[in-house]
Order: C-alpha cells, then structure tokens, then sequence
C-alpha cells in the first residue's frame, strides 16, 4: 500500500532538516526532489504548484514569507511539533540525507561563485 507524504511534511522538514531560518522557494523544491528521490518504494510526496504558498498561508503562526522567501518565525521546537512529531523515523533520516545533500549543493555552488570572481 502506498504512503502519501504531505507538503507539509516536505516544505517544513526542508527548513528543519537544512538547519536554516529561511529558505527560497527554489531551494524547497530542490529538496523536495531529493526528498523524492530518496523516497523507498511505497511512499510518495503530494504536492502541487501552489503548495508552497499553501503552506505559507496555513502555517502563518509559523513562518512569513517575503517574495518567494520563507522565513522561520518562530522557536524551531513549535515548527517540529506541526512538522516531525509522529512520523516514522524511517522518512525522518530521508529529510536528513536530503539535507545533507541540499548543503553540500549549495556549498558546492557557493565555492563555484567565489572561484570565479
């Protein structure tokens, strides 16, 4: 049987799992692709084109947004309370592999920045 993953779970683990206070909405569905593509057989996200507002609009007590930029507003414990607490500890090490190579990319990309300057 398969496991749907909620935008929920994938835009707020993307904040919580990177250990960042704000990220673009590019940058989230960069990890979103990781995230799908660590996803073992059986499990699968769901999500469209307006789930990052979507969220921005629920989770206002949570986050703001500037632009396409979601900004952390509030103790990280509360975000882990509406986005970790209850689901397996199989999908949470997936959102933690995804970070790690989220922070790796942009590492990556940055070192590339500077080298060419």
């Amino acid at each position: 049987m398969a496991k749907g993953i909620t935008s929920k779970l994938v835009i707020g683990n993307a904040i919580l799992s990177t250990d960042r206070s704000e990220m673009t909405k590019q940058q989230i569905y960069k990890y979103w692709h990781l995230v799908d593509n660590l996803l073992p057989n059986g499990y699968y996200t769901i999500g469209n084109n307006s789930s990052f507002e979507e969220f921005c609009e629920e989770y206002s007590f949570l986050v703001k947004t500037h632009n396409n930029l979601l900004i952390l507003n509030c103790d990280r414990h509360k975000l882990e309370r509406y986005c970790r607490l209850g689901i397996p500890k199989e999908l949470i090490k997936i959102f933690e592999e995804a970070a790690i190579k989220f922070n790796e990319n942009q590492i990556n990309k940055e070192s590339k920045k500077l080298i060419l300057k």
